[in-house]
C-alpha cells in the first residue's frame, strides 16, 4: 500500500527510502504512550515499518547479485544465478509445494540441459535476451491439471478425427446448414473448376468425403446425438442441415424416427430498476475517524458504506504519470525540513532563507526530477513562488506568529452519549504559536489564493481544517496557505507593503474557526451516533461525488426507477 501510495514504479533506491527510521522510531524508548492502545498501536506500526525496511533491503540486496546493463554472459551463469534466487528468496519449497509450481520447476530445470550442448555451451547472453527466453520457455508449457486415473474421459474431435473409432457416446454440435457439411473459402487462383482440371480435391469431393465420416460415426456408435441451434449470435436463423433432413425422412418411413426435443434449462436475468439503496450497518462503524473519511460521509453516504464499512475500496493504481499529490507530498517534505531549519538555526535575514529555501527545493526535487522529467515544469512554477512565501512567513512572524512543529499525527477521544469514545486521528500540516501562546492550525493546499477563498465561503466542502481544530484543543486559529497562484519576487522597496500583497497571495483564514469547530464536534457526534443507532446511509451524492466513485456498480444509479431520497430513520 505504501509503494502504491507513493507511486514508485522502479528503482530499488526508491523503495530504500520508502520507510526511513522517524524520530519517534529512534526514541521509542523514552516515548509514553497515554494508553496501552496507543502503546500496542505504536510498537505495531514501528515493527511493521521495520519488517518493510528488511524486506525491501533484502530485496534489492538479491537483485544486485544479477549482471546489469547489456553485457553478455554464458547461459551457465545465468542459470546459476536463477537457482541462487530461487533458494535465497524461499521459493523453491514453496512451488515444490504445489501442482503448477512443481510443473514449473520441471520446466526449469530442462534449461540446465541446454548448456550441454554444442551450441548451448557457447551462447552468451544479455540479461534482457535470457528474460525474453526465460518467458518463451514458460508460456509454452501448458500447464495440466493432475486428476485421478480413470476409464471415462471426454474428447473433442472434428468429424474426421473419429475414422475407425468407437465411443460410449457421440454428441455432435453444429448440425446446421452453415456447418455440416464445412465448406473452406476458395483461393482466388484454385477455383473448384481449377480444381477439377488440375486433378486436385474439390468442394464435391469434400463434401463426399464428411458424408463418408458422418456415416461411419453413425455406423460405429450406438448412441449418437446430433444438435444445432436455432438461432446464431446475432439473431440469425438457422435451419438443420440438408443431409440431417435426409437421413430423418428416411429414418421415418422405416418407423424409426429420430427427432427430439430437448428441454435445455434457461437462465434468464431481467434489470429491475430500484429505488435509491439505503443500507444500515451499525456493527461496522468505524472506531476511527479521519477528515478524508468524514468528508466521503457527508459527500455520500452510501458511497461511505461501500468504501470504509465493507472495506471495498480498491488498491490505489500504480501510474507512470507523474500526479499533483506527489508534487505536494514533496512540498510538504520541503517546507517541514526549511521551518525545522530556520527555527533551529534562529535565521531572520530573507535573503538566507530564500537562498537556503531554493537548496532544500532543489535537493528534493533533484531525485525526483532523475525519475521523471515532467516534475521539471512543478520545479519552476514552486522556485516562482518561493519569494513571496519567504516574505509572507516574515510578515506572519511579524505579527508574532513563529513556526512550532509540522507533519505531526495526533489522535484524540471525543466523549459521545452512549459511552463509547469517538476515535480521531490525523495528521496536522502545520502548528504555528501565537504572541500570547495560543496555537494556530495552517494547512497546506497546491491551490491558489482565489480558490481557497471560495472554500472559506463553504467550510461544509472540506473540513479538514476544524478537524485540524477538533484534534488540537489549544488551536484557535486556522488557515489555508496557498502553494500556488501569483508571485511576488520583489524582495526590495517598501517593506510593509511587500508583506502584505505576500500575505494576501498566500494565507486564507477560516473566519469564526471556534465556531466551525464547535459545530463540526456537534455534528460529527451527531451523524456517528445516528450510525451507531442503525441510521440509514442513501446513496443522494451529487454528480461531482459520483463521477469517479468505485461503488456506482452497487449502488446502480441512474437504474432506479424513482431518486426519491427513502424514510432514512
Amino acid at each position: 500500500r505504501q509503494i502504491r501510495r507513493e507511486t514508485i514504479t522502479g528503482g530499488w533506491q526508491r523503495l530504500r527510502h520508502l520507510l526511513p527510521v522517524r524520530q519517534d522510531e529512534r526514541d521509542a524508548d523514552d516515548i509514553h504512550a497515554e494508553g496501552a492502545d496507543d502503546a500496542d498501536a505504536a510498537r505495531a506500526e514501528r515493527e511493521a515499518r521495520a519488517a518493510a525496511r528488511s524486506i525491501v533491503a533484502w530485496l534489492a540486496d538479491e537483485a544486485a547479485a544479477w549482471p546489469r546493463g547489456h553485457a553478455q554472459q554464458p547461459l551457465s551463469v545465468w542459470l546459476e544465478r536463477l537457482d541462487a534466487t530461487l533458494d535465497k528468496l524461499a521459493m523453491r519449497d514453496a512451488l515444490a509445494a504445489d501442482d503448477a509450481g512443481r510443473q514449473m520447476l520441471d520446466a526449469l530445470a530442462r534449461l540446465a540441459e541446454l548448456p550441454d550442448d554444442e551450441t548451448g555451451a557457447h551462447a552468451t547472453l544479455a540479461q534482457h535476451e535470457f528474460r525474453a527466453m526465460l518467458s518463451a520457455i514458460l508460456e509454452s508449457v501448458a500447464y495440466k491439471e493432475p486428476s485421478e486415473p480413470s476409464t471415462s474421459r471426454i474428447t473433442i474431435l472434428p468429424l474426421n478425427g473419429a475414422r475407425m473409432r468407437r465411443f460410449d457416446g457421440v454428441v455432435i454440435v453444429g448440425c446446421d446448414d452453415a456447418q455440416l457439411p464445412s465448406s473452406a473459402a476458395e483461393l482466388m487462383f484454385f477455383s473448384n473448376q481449377m480444381r477439377r482440371e488440375l486433378d486436385l480435391e474439390d468442394r464435391e469431393a469434400r463434401f463426399a468425403q464428411q458424408a463418408r465420416d458422418l456415416a461411419e460415426v453413425l455406423l460405429n456408435n450406438d448412441d449418437v446425438v446430433l444438435t444445432w441451434q436455432k438461432v446464431g449470435a446475432r439473431g440469425e436463423p438457422h435451419h438443420v442441415s440438408g443431409w440431417i433432413e435426409r437421413l430423418s425422412a428416411c429414418c421415418k418411413r422405416a418407423g424409426a424416427p429420430i427427432e427430439a426435443s430437448a428441454a435445455i434449462r434457461t437462465f434468464e436475468a431481467e434489470a429491475r430498476p430500484a429505488s435509491m439503496p439505503a443500507p444500515a450497518a451499525p456493527e461496522h462503524v468505524p472506531a476511527r475517524w479521519s477528515a478524508a473519511a468524514y468528508n466521503m460521509l457527508r459527500r455520500c453516504p452510501y458511497q461511505f458504506f461501500a468504501g470504509r464499512m465493507l472495506g471495498l475500496a480498491g488498491l490505489e493504481d500504480m501510474s507512470d504519470d507523474l500526479e499533483k499529490r506527489d508534487i505536494g507530498t514533496l512540498l510538504h517534505r520541503v517546507l517541514h525540513r526549511y521551518h525545522q531549519e530556520m527555527r533551529d538555526q534562529d535565521e531572520r535575514d530573507n535573503d538566507r532563507r530564500l537562498a537556503r529555501l531554493r537548496e532544500i527545493s532543489e535537493h528534493e526535487f533533484g531525485a525526483l526530477i532523475r525519475d521523471d522529467g515532467n516534475a521539471l515544469g512543478y520545479y519552476w512554477r514552486w522556485r516562482e513562488v518561493l519569494p513571496s512565501y519567504v516574505q509572507w512567513q516574515a510578515a506572519r512572524e511579524a505579527e508574532g506568529w513563529y513556526w512550532q512543529g509540522g507533519e505531526i499525527d495526533v489522535s484524540v477521544d471525543i466523549a459521545m452519549e452512549d459511552g463509547e469514545p469517538l476515535r480521531l486521528a490525523g495528521r496536522i500540516d502545520r502548528i504555528d504559536v501565537g504572541p500570547d501562546g495560543s496555537r494556530a492550525v495552517l494547512d497546506y493546499k497546491t491551490q491558489s489564493a482565489l480558490r481557497l477563498r471560495k472554500k472559506a465561503g463553504d467550510v461544509e466542502e472540506d473540513c479538514q481544517l476544524p478537524f485540524y481544530g477538533l484534534l488540537r484543543a489549544d488551536a484557535h486559529a486556522g488557515s489555508w496557505v496557498a502553494l500556488e497562484g501569483a508571485k511576488d519576487g520583489n524582495m526590495e522597496g517598501n517593506k510593509e507593503s511587500s508583506q502584505q500583497r505576500a500575505g494576501q497571495q498566500r494565507e486564507v483564514d477560516l473566519p469564526d474557526f471556534d465556531a466551525a469547530v464547535d459545530a463540526l464536534a456537534r455534528q460529527l457526534r451527531q451523524d456517528v451516533g445516528r450510525l451507531r443507532r442503525g441510521a440509514k446511509l442513501a446513496a443522494f451524492g451529487d454528480a461531482s461525488a459520483c463521477t469517479y466513485c468505485e461503488a456506482r456498480g452497487l449502488c446502480r444509479k441512474g437504474f432506479w426507477e424513482s431518486t426519491a431520497l427513502p424514510d432514512l430513520t
